[in-house]
């Protein structure tokens, strides 16, 4: 009969900690440009939800916040690679194909990626910042979504024997003048960082 006091912690994501994670992430990431000026797309990709649910999704509601402090400092990032135009978009890996967002609702990875190779651009890095850990989503569902006709990639091909799981899963597609890069997610190395961001957040229920 006792009454027990829920308390909720922020969210991880709302953790400067959090942020930095995926900020390291996206510079080991990119490569430096091989000619001033080059341009590049940075792109933070994030899992995707039938359109009909995004408005009641809670986390959807808040990761634009999430996503507003990462351009600028994406877009730092690459300009420190010595690329001088430059764009950083935000698009869902699924639920934005033809098949699911028949009416164009939304611009996928795909998309953005097709975006950048018509700007004939010299490099395309997708970050995906809603996945902590390889999945059937990102080696296979999605993969299938954001890949498909690239060169070199077959539908639900597994991972090469010998990949080294402590570190990101990062694929990559050269098509024309553009080489597209999906950085994966972090591996066990940079894993415990996330973990980090969760403390922090729990953390600040607690008076020093």
């Amino acid at each position: 009969g006792k009454k027990i006091k829920i308390v909720i912690a922020p969210y991880l994501a709302s953790q400067p900690s959090y942020d930095q994670l995926w900020l390291d992430h996206f510079e080991r990431s990119t490569p430096a440009a091989t000619q001033a000026g080059q341009s590049a797309m940075g792109i933070i990709s994030q899992h995707g939800l039938p359109v009909a649910l995004i408005a009641g999704d809670s986390w959807s509601g808040r990761v634009k916040t999430v996503t507003d402090r990462l351009k600028p400092k994406m877009t730092a990032i690459l300009k420190r690679k010595g690329y001088g135009n430059i764009r950083v978009e935000t698009g869902p890996e699924g639920f934005g194909d033809m098949l699911e967002d028949p009416d164009n609702m939304v611009t996928s990875v795909s998309e953005l990626f097709a975006q950048a190779r018509a700007e004939k651009r010299a490099v395309a890095i997708a970050l995906p910042i809603e996945f902590l850990a390889e999945n059937t989503d990102t080696l296979f569902a999605h993969a299938a979504l954001m890949f498909d006709g690239l060169p070199g990639f077959k539908t639900y091909q597994g991972p090469p024997d010998g990949v080294d799981w402590s570190k990101p899963y990062v694929r990559q597609f050269q098509q024309g003048q553009t080489l597209q890069i999906y950085a994966g997610s972090p591996g066990s190395d940079d894993q415990a960082r996330a973990s980090q961001a969760l403390a922090s957040g729990i953390g600040t229920l607690f008076k020093k």
